[in-house]
């Protein structure tokens, strides 16, 4: 079963993906893994207690131990799922902004529409994904799973970059995958700016991401 299916399960997103006999099911583990992130991002990794989560859900401990079996597998579930969601939800949205019939990729169009480090709605994303990164080092099931998912991301990443050169005909020698991780890695190093904010800003990130995408993609 892949994240992003996990992900439908965990958090509905329409009513459509919930029936009378799955509702309640569908609804408390909602909670349950809302209130994890909450308590991740002001609390961390090591600071979750799972009687808090419970609380903040508004459920019982031991229902939590049902769904989940234990506090490693809940971490491991609630964040794995979440990072691929995140990945998925901003792919879809930048391919959703491309015409599927262009002949024609604007750099500085689709440099624009990538993330950028003064978006602070994207500053929990990404210290949920440096959070993640820095626990799968104790928890070797949260490793495995972040493992799958970052494979996922980059094959999805270079996939978009293939089809890209495709349309503009770019002959770089790099390879796509290549490409891919350093792209998906420009995403965490925002983090760096979170710490010294003035490190970069958007007007020269969208620079320098738009002349790397005219040598490299488009």
């Amino acid at each position: 079963m892949s994240d992003k299916t996990v992900y439908r399960k965990c958090f509905p997103m329409s009513q459509a993906t919930s029936t009378p006999s799955n509702a309640g099911l569908s609804t408390s583990r909602e909670r349950i893994a809302n209130a994890t992130i909450d308590e991740i991002l002001k609390v961390g990794v090591l600071g979750l207690r799972i009687a808090n989560v419970a609380k903040s859900a508004g459920v019982s401990t031991p229902l939590i131990y049902k769904y989940f079996g234990n506090r490693e597998s809940l971490i491991t579930e609630v964040l794995a799922v979440r990072i691929a969601h995140d990945f998925i939800e901003d792919n879809e949205r930048l391919l959703s902004k491309i015409p599927q019939d262009t002949t024609v990729l604007d750099p500085q169009v689709i440099a624009g529409l990538m993330p950028k480090p003064e978006e602070k709605w994207r500053q929990d994303n990404r210290w949920l994904r440096i959070e993640a990164k820095a626990a799968s080092q104790r928890i070797p099931e949260l490793r495995a799973r972040l493992s799958n998912v970052i494979e996922e991301m980059e094959s999805a990443s270079e996939q978009t970059i293939i089809t890209a050169r495709l349309i503009s005909k770019n002959t770089s020698p790099i390879p796509a995958r290549t490409i891919a991780w350093a792209i998906v890695s420009f995403a965490d190093g925002f983090a760096n700016r979170d710490l010294a904010d003035k490190s970069v800003d958007d007007e020269s990130y969208l620079l320098f991401i738009t002349d790397f995408l005219q040598r490299y993609v488009l």
